[in-house]
């Protein structure tokens, strides 16, 4: 079985809306390594007012559920996009002051906003990307934003109930499928590379389930 590698799960225990307890982090561990997921980014979400965990928090959680797997865990943010956030304040919630995790509000992206993301030395991976139906029309868009190194994400779970979402993949546009694993939201990444595999090949399913991924783990743009 392949390899994959998932960087967007909410599967650290009750710091948002995902894990709401330590069991049922180890339950979706268990599911993960079923699928052959071998590196995870454990996300939390972050957004002003409703969830505010600490990195300190975060790390401790995962550093807690590293002994009970064998897939290589790291802790992340996934960010709401908040207009009053310095630079210096969004680099705080990167992957090593590289990459950020983003997603915007009442799925809309702020034009004001994205000007200034692509001003800043970070490469943003936009998130669930197919929850903001405008934007995935405006190809053009897209093909500008990835020239300002930004990166698109696609629900792994989105490409399996709409396969129209093959075509963004197939065009170059989607960058990384994860998950988005909650406890209620299954992980269904070995369906979705499967899939994948068998209309685009398996260089494709590679390339976005696992190298790509990998980049983000290891720093490299």
């Amino acid at each position: 079985m392949e390899e994959i590698i998932d960087i967007h799960v909410h599967i650290l225990p009750e710091v948002d809306d995902g894990s709401p307890s330590l069991e049922e982090s180890l339950k979706m561990l268990e599911n993960a390594e079923e699928e052959g997921i071998v590196e995870m980014l454990c996300v939390s979400h972050y957004i002003k007012g409703l969830y505010e965990p600490a990195k300190s928090t975060l790390e401790k959680l995962t550093r807690e559920l590293q002994p009970h797997t064998r897939i290589k865990l790291h802790p992340g943010f996934e960010v709401m996009a908040d207009p009053d956030f310095s630079e210096e304040e969004y680099r705080k919630f990167s992957i090593n002051e590289t990459y950020l995790l983003l997603e915007f509000p009442h799925f809309s992206l702020n034009p004001v906003v994205l000007e200034i993301f692509k001003k800043m030395n970070l490469s943003v991976v936009l998130v669930h990307v197919e929850r903001y139906p405008s934007f995935i029309k405006n190809l053009a868009l897209m093909q500008e934003l990835k020239k300002h190194n930004f990166l698109f994400q696609l629900n792994a779970g989105s490409l399996l109930e709409n396969p129209s979402f093959i075509s963004l993949v197939k065009n170059g546009i989607i960058d990384i499928i994860a998950s988005d694993a909650h406890s209620f939201r299954p992980f269904n990444m070995r369906r979705a590379y499967e899939m994948v595999k068998k209309k685009l090949g398996l260089w494709k399913a590679r390339e976005l389930f696992y190298e790509n991924p990998k980049k983000i783990l290891k720093e490299e743009r």
